[in-house]
C-alpha cells in the first residue's frame, strides 16, 4: 500500500526479465514466448522445424514458404543462412511447411533450387536413366542395345511408370549407347534379332530381294529383285544401279550383257 512504490508487474509474454534489469529483454529472434514471467532467455521455445517465428513471437507465427526448408529456430519464412535454413537444395522439392526436404522421384531430376512441387522435377532426358531419388542430373547413358525414353530409370530403359520392363532395341533396329530412340537399319540391310548396337549388326539384304529400310520391311526384304536385274547381296531399291568395286565382284545392278535376269 505505499504510493510511493511502484507494483511488480508480471514480465509480458516473448520477453524474458533477469533480476538484474528493470526492462523486459524481448526473446531471441528464432524464439517464442508463449508464457508470462520468463526470468532467462533459455526459458523462451526454439521455433520449431518447418515453421518460422518472427520477432516478438508468442507461438509459431507461420509455415516455412515453399521452395524452402526451415531448420528449428527460423525467424524468416525464407531463411537462407544455412543454419536456420536454405533454399531447398537440388534434387529436392520443398513445399510448405518443409523440415526436410523431399527427394526428387525416380527417373526424375531436379536441375533447378528452390522446388517446391514434385512435379516441379523434371523427367529424366531421353537417351540417359536416373536411378534412385534425389537427383541433380542423370546417373549415365541408356546402355548399347536398348533405348532409353525420357523418364527412364535404368539403362535398360526401364521408365517410372513401367519400371519392371526393359526397352531392348527392336527387331530391324539398332541402338548404340545413349540412344532416346531406336534406330532403323540402313537401306539394303534387315535383321529379326532385338538388342543390336551398332548399324553394322544389320545383315545385308538376302540376295534376289531388296531392302529399301523403311517399316514394316525392317526385319524382312521388302520385295523382289525387279526383272532385269539381279540383287545377289544388300540392295536397297529393286532397280539397283551397278555397285562397282575395284576388289570385288558386282553384288547388284543391271543383268550383264550375255546374262538373264528373270
Amino acid at each position: 500500500g505505499n504510493p510511493g512504490i511502484a507494483a511488480p508487474t508480471v514480465c509480458p509474454l516473448a520477453h524474458y526479465c533477469p533480476g538484474s534489469t528493470a526492462a523486459p529483454l524481448a526473446c531471441p529472434l528464432g524464439t517464442f514466448g508463449n508464457s508470462t514471467g520468463l526470468t532467462n532467455a533459455a526459458q523462451c521455445h526454439t521455433c520449431p522445424a518447418g515453421a518460422y517465428c518472427a520477432a516478438l513471437a508468442v507461438g509459431v507465427t507461420g509455415p516455412c514458404s515453399p521452395g524452402f526448408v526451415c531448420y528449428a529456430g527460423a525467424s524468416s519464412s525464407s531463411p537462407r543462412d544455412g543454419s536456420t535454413g536454405e533454399v531447398c537444395p537440388l534434387g529436392f522439392f520443398c513445399a510448405s511447411g518443409t523440415a526436410v526436404p523431399q527427394p526428387c522421384p525416380a527417373g526424375t531430376v531436379g536441375r533447378q533450387s528452390g522446388l517446391q512441387t514434385a512435379t516441379d522435377c523434371v523427367d529424366c532426358p531421353a537417351g540417359q536413366f536416373c536411378a534412385g531419388v534425389g537427383h541433380s542430373n542423370a546417373t549415365g547413358p541408356c546402355a548399347a542395345g536398348f533405348f532409353c525414353a525420357a523418364g527412364s530409370v535404368a539403362n535398360t530403359g526401364n521408365t517410372r511408370l513401367l519400371p519392371a520392363v526393359e526397352q531392348a532395341c527392336p527387331a530391324g533396329y539398332f541402338c548404340p549407347e545413349g540412344a532416346a530412340a531406336p534406330v532403323a537399319c540402313p537401306p539394303g540391310t534387315l535383321s529379326n534379332v532385338t538388342g543390336l548396337a551398332a548399324s553394322s549388326q544389320c545383315v545385308p539384304c538376302p540376295a534376289g530381294f531388296y531392302c529399301a529400310g523403311v517399316e514394316p520391311h525392317l526385319q524382312t526384304p521388302t520385295g523382289l529383285c525387279a526383272a532385269g536385274y539381279f540383287c545377289s547381296s544388300g540392295a536397297a531399291v529393286p532397280n539397283p544401279v551397278a555397285s562397282n568395286s575395284t576388289n570385288r565382284a558386282a553384288v547388284h545392278g543391271p543383268c550383264p550383257a550375255g546374262s538373264f535376269c528373270p
